[in-house]
């Protein structure tokens, strides 16, 4: 028996209904998330091979985080910048050697030698071009000769 101006069972039923198609849109949303970021990082990181097999030294491929924290010879840390001199210092460092660099989504071809291109494709975006482009900076090693983009004029 309830009492006059008590919440009844309805009250409850809808309570619990909302909580959980709530904890649902929250799951779908982690779900979606997770989706689109590990497209986007698989993608990056095939660049990262196809740039290898194409004849670049993994020493010089920056697909990533990722990838330098994992290949053999690019492990680097990253320290907390305390100054903007010091974060442009470290950057650089950090940097150094890595002449692959990926360009997401540039909104029309990039001007610098495309050494390869991949499509990232996720569930609640179109799909954006990815790609892995000679940067003009010294390499860590030679690439194998006829490599794409390995002819790269490159000014200090």
């Amino acid at each position: 028996q309830t009492t006059p101006g008590a919440p009844g069972r309805g009250w409850k039923v809808a309570a619990l209904a909302g909580t959980g198609l709530a904890l649902l849109l929250i799951g779908w949303l982690g779900v979606v998330y997770s989706a689109e970021s590990a497209s986007y990082d698989a993608t990056r990181w095939h660049l990262g091979e196809a740039a290898v097999q194409a004849g670049w030294p993994v020493v010089d491929v920056a697909p990533g985080y990722e990838w330098i924290g994992w290949q053999p010879g690019l492990q680097r840390s990253i320290l907390q910048e305390p100054t903007e001199q010091k974060a442009i210092a470290m950057r650089r460092t950090y940097q150094a050697g890595l002449c692959i660099q990926i360009i997401v989504n540039p909104g029309g071809r990039p001007h610098k030698p495309i050494v390869a291109v991949a499509d990232s494709v996720g569930l609640m975006r179109k799909p954006i071009k990815i790609y892995a482009v000679r940067w003009p900076m010294a390499c860590n090693k030679p690439p194998k000769p006829g490599t794409p983009g390995a002819v790269y004029k490159v000014t200090p």
